[in-house]
């Protein structure tokens, strides 16, 4: 429990300190090409830009499509640290049920998901060029 503990305070700590770098890095860039270059926070300003803009999304399922693979990408990366985390260790699951388990949890969500899906209304219906 204390390497999850720890885990988390070390993300906490490296999503700042990682804009922070970025910053130094354009910052100490445009000096070096003899410029003044962006503030030190830009990386910030940049990242409250591209979250105050409007959503330009074609229809709905893009947002599935978004939070499928940010959950697949969670399991994922669980499946491949579990023996770090102590709860997991402790439950004895060999490591190909850990490996499974992305595709397991994007099945189950496929099921949800899918109960409002129709069919094409042309399904069955042969392809007429003249009819179009």
């Amino acid at each position: 429990m204390l390497k999850l503990i720890f885990a988390l305070i070390a993300v906490a700590v490296a999503v700042p300190a990682g804009g922070l770098l970025a910053g130094v890095d354009r910052r100490l860039t445009a000096r070096l090409q003899s410029r003044q270059g962006p503030p030190l926070l830009q990386p910030y300003y940049d990242v409250r830009k591209l979250f105050e803009k409007e959503r330009a999304s074609v229809n709905s399922v893009e947002s599935v499509y978004v939070g499928a693979a940010l959950l697949f990408a969670l399991f994922r990366a669980l499946s491949n640290v579990y023996t770090g985390i102590d709860l997991l260790v402790a439950l004895n699951l060999p490591s190909t049920v850990y490996n499974m388990f992305p595709y397991i949890i994007s099945l189950v969500v496929l099921v949800f998901v899918s109960k409002k899906s129709r069919a094409p209304k042309a399904e069955g219906i042969p392809y007429d060029k003249g009819q179009r």
